[in-house]
């Protein structure tokens, strides 16, 4: 049944009065944007959820010698040591892994499956989805793929989706099924944050509803 504003009532919204932790890289920390503008506090807000937001601008998911910004596998401990509990989490990340210029020249390799490494993108996330497992065994933990900003994150989000698999973690393909294309000049301007390949405020409100989906289903 719906109220007069729209509403469904009498249903029991599983997310209000939990607690949202969400990694990884600009695309989280919302790059120049306020906290307040980003995906992850509008769909807390809109639930009555607690949001701890650790995303890093720049991060990348693997270390790297030649990278400018600490990678989400050197931060994940203190990230754990620092949040004590979490109902959900969401790791949305692998832009830099791909961005060949963030780290010498060439882009992080995806290395292998059973990677138990930080320096390739399959080995940091075994490192990472591990630990969160450790840390927050009862928590619904999504992970997220790069978008598709210039088409060099496709094989990282695929092989995302592989190691996704093999933990039995919930995966959304945000290079496939974001709704948000950053090749097509009307949509660009409408969600890219000042030819940034970020997303600006629409971006981050459209893909808030796109992840508050994912997290009623898991």
């Amino acid at each position: 049944m719906y109220n007069l504003n729209g509403e469904l009532t009498g249903v029991k919204n599983r997310l209000c009065g939990k607690t949202l932790l969400v990694i990884g890289d600009s695309f989280v920390e919302g790059h120049t944007l306020s906290e307040s503008q980003t995906w992850a506090y509008k769909l807390a807000d809109r639930n009555g959820m607690t949001c701890i937001n650790e995303g890093i601008n720049g991060a990348s998911i693997a270390y790297s010698a030649n990278e400018q910004y600490i990678s989400i596998v050197e931060s994940i401990a203190s990230i754990i040591n620092s949040v004590s509990s979490a109902d959900y989490v969401v790791v949305l990340a692998g832009h830099n892994d791909a961005n060949a210029d963030l780290h010498g020249g060439t882009a992080i390799s995806i290395g292998n499956d059973d990677d138990a490494v930080n320096t390739t993108y399959k080995g940091a996330l075994n490192i990472i989805i591990d630990a969160l497992l450790d840390a927050y065994p009862t928590a619904h933990i999504l992970l997220c793929a790069p978008f598709n900003r210039s088409g060099i994150e496709e094989d990282y989000a695929a092989a995302m989706e592989t190691m996704a698999g093999i933990y039995s973690v919930p995966f959304f393909d945000s290079y496939h099924r974001s709704t948000i294309c950053f090749q097509n000049t009307a949509q660009n301007t409408t969600y890219e944050l000042e030819n940034t390949l970020h997303l600006n405020e629409a971006g981050h409100e459209r893909f808030s509803y796109i992840i508050e989906a994912q997290l009623q289903k898991i």
